[in-house]
């Protein structure tokens, strides 16, 4: 029983040490000033601009329509043996049709260069919300999202949202080639795994978050559960989580950090693994095999480990 208690307290410290790592090393969301206004104003601009590209893109194919049906009729003509006349019609056709096609396909390459200049500016609009690497949303986005999901059900009455927090590595010992590969790879297991309100977020150098609206805690170590038996099955790598579900009127930094406690303690553990911080204490989740990735099924018995003094929650 010593033996336990020491290992426990050991455990705590350990996930205390890297909570406060964690904090320390990541930035804060920005704060949103005057610039939002400015921010506004621009995408509308670019709003106008698609419409305008999108009006006349589909001007250009309704004439294209025209001179197609118009070449459709001729070749309909030509099957009349008695329409002898008809050929040098239809040949002036094919030229129209021909030219028409080539300014089409001028105006199309045209339009595509312009929407992806649009794009650029509405993606720099945003303050640029998505991870250039992985395609996965940034922290910034994350943080926008989590409190906006927040403002909907403050009281969380059906305990509508959870988080979960992935750590690619448990130590900062893989090249960054490597890391940036896996990680790609891992944002495309979140996202095929991910309903279409869930919201997938590149957090750190390895580590993803997953907001789920609608979700309680249980259904969150499903879906985590599935990403750890997918990732090690499919990538062969292995990958920690931490899980929490929002508490009535908890602020977004709160919950956040409680799924960063539930990560940072199963970064304790030699091989893949998920642990829930339910309010009170991080416990391991056992939910299906994903805790035995490497590891016995003895060795994945629940266990409970006291709240890190300081911690939030």
């Amino acid at each position: 029983m010593q033996g336990l208690l020491i290992d426990t307290t050991a455990l705590a410290a350990l996930a205390l040490l890297g909570y406060i790592v964690g904090r320390r090393t990541r930035s804060h969301a920005p704060a949103i000033g005057k610039s939002t206004g400015d921010g506004i104003d621009q995408t509308q601009r670019v709003a106008i601009d698609v419409q305008r590209i999108v009006d006349r893109v589909r001007r250009q194919l309704a004439s294209h329509q025209g001179r197609l049906a118009a070449f459709r009729h001729c070749v309909e003509e030509l099957r009349d043996p008695a329409a002898a006349d008809a050929l040098p019609h239809a040949t002036g056709a094919v030229d129209d049709i021909l030219h028409s096609t080539s300014e089409l396909t001028v105006s199309l390459a045209g339009a595509y260069d312009e929407l992806r200049s649009r794009t650029s500016e509405l993606s720099a609009a945003c303050g640029g919300r998505l991870d250039g690497e992985t395609g996965a949303y940034n922290r910034l986005a994350m943080i926008h999202r989590l409190h906006s999901l927040l403002d909907i059900d403050p009281e969380q009455k059906e305990d509508s949202l959870s988080v979960g927090a992935f750590a690619l590595t448990s130590h900062d010992d893989v090249a960054d080639e490597d890391l940036e590969s896996h990680m790609a790879r891992v944002t495309r297991i979140l996202h095929s795994c991910a309903r279409d309100t869930d919201f997938v977020a590149r957090c750190g150098k390895d580590e993803f978050a997953v907001l789920m609206p609608q979700t309680p805690l249980t259904g969150a170590g499903t879906f985590c559960d599935r990403v750890l038996r997918r990732v090690g099955s499919e990538l062969g790598l292995p990958i920690w989580c931490g899980i929490a579900a929002a508490a009535p009127d908890e602020t977004g930094e709160s919950l956040l950090s409680r799924a960063d406690a539930a990560l940072y303690t199963a970064r304790t553990q030699p091989a893949a693994c998920l642990f829930k911080h339910d309010g009170g204490t991080i416990r391991r989740y056992a939910a299906g095999t994903a805790t035995t990735v490497a590891m016995s099924l003895a060795a994945t018995e629940t266990q409970q480990v006291p709240m890190p003094v300081g911690a939030d929650g």
